[in-house]
């Protein structure tokens, strides 16, 4: 479906997005100290673009960041915080998300 880097990527956005509220852009993801992506901004920015077209981040207009789309909540919440269940690591961000308005319950 998406590749690590790509899963890597969605996870900053989303992380990034709940505790900011901002859009997030290629340089925030490059420059982040908690996650290590050792590849350019290009690179994010071509990542990011497939993850639009995959519906799980969208633009909230042309020169903006990314945010992450309902589809993108999902795919955190099924696969990537799966993950962490299985690892036993706890994760408090998950209430944060569905505590924003436009996540349905």
């Amino acid at each position: 479906m998406i590749s690590p880097r790509q899963k890597l990527i969605l996870k900053v956005i989303i992380e990034e997005f709940v505790r900011s509220n901002e859009p997030v852009g290629s340089n925030t993801i490059v420059n982040s100290p908690q996650f290590s992506l050792k590849v350019s901004s290009a690179t994010v920015r071509n990542d990011m673009m497939e993850l639009e077209q995959k519906g799980f981040i969208e633009k909230t207009h042309s020169s903006s960041g990314r945010i992450p789309a309902e589809e993108g909540y999902r795919f955190y919440v099924k696969e990537i915080l799966a993950e962490r269940d299985r690892s036993k690591e706890s994760f408090p961000m998950i209430d944060a998300i569905f505590e924003r308005d436009f996540i349905s319950r």
